[in-house]
């Protein structure tokens, strides 16, 4: 599969999903000093929900380089239910969650080589089966607050936050993205790709610089530097 990049250069790179090396894609996704937020839209029916559903193998992949670049993966409990989370080679995972007993999902229940930490103001009543689970006891209550803990105490200065849109906007209307990632797919043209990736921009309330663009058969993968919320 060819990943060409339509914007600010010219370059081309072939990539096999299941097999290249995430360094090869690391020339697109730096590592950044702050939280970047990760996101995958479908162009037609604007599916902001479970990514399972709509994502492809060439977003899979530069999942996996983003993750590369990051040290530490921040998500919620409702997305980690949803998508059946599996834990990463690449970083920690800190699953945010009211209801740490629910989280039964491949990432607490299977072997893992990084650290998966529950984060909950309410200890779990279970004994997760993957021996790599830590609970993060939390006392804040507002979102912000909430990753601000998350990050002091497990030391993180590259985390890549993965959370539903409602989560994202609430994140977003406080400045707390740094960088914004978002894959359109099944797009059939680059301005069809681009309406979706305003369009959800809008629903965020935020004003961006686009950084980078790359497109792979009907997938287009944008950055965004994240300014300033419109008013």
């Amino acid at each position: 599969m060819i990943v060409s990049e339509l914007f600010p250069g010219k370059n081309e790179l072939e990539i096999e999903p299941s097999t290249s090396s995430v360094a090869a894609g690391q020339i697109w996704y730096p590592k950044i000093s702050g939280a970047r937020f990760n996101f995958v839209i479908h162009s037609v029916s604007r599916e902001y929900q479970n990514s399972n559903s709509i994502t492809n193998p060439i977003d899979r992949y530069f999942l996996k380089v983003i993750r590369s670049q990051s040290d530490l993966i921040i998500t919620s409990g409702k997305t980690a239910i949803a998508e059946s989370l599996n834990s990463s080679k690449f970083a920690p995972i800190a699953i945010i969650t009211n209801h740490p007993d629910q989280l039964l999902i491949p990432a607490t229940l299977e072997p893992s080589s990084n650290q998966v930490i529950v984060c909950s103001r309410t200890a779990p009543t279970i004994t997760f089966q993957n021996s790599n689970v830590r609970f993060l006891q939390l006392h804040s209550q507002q979102i912000t607050e909430v990753l601000d803990e998350v990050i002091q105490e497990t030391g993180s200065s590259s985390p890549v936050i993965e959370v539903g849109l409602s989560t994202a906007l609430e994140l977003a209307r406080e400045g707390y993205f740094v960088e914004l990632c978002l894959s359109v797919v099944s797009a059939i043209s680059l301005q069809a790709a681009t309406a979706s990736a305003e369009e959800f921009l809008a629903n965020l309330e935020l004003d961006v610089k686009l950084l980078q663009t790359l497109c792979c058969m009907d997938t287009y993968l944008f950055r965004f530097k994240a300014l300033k919320r419109n008013h």
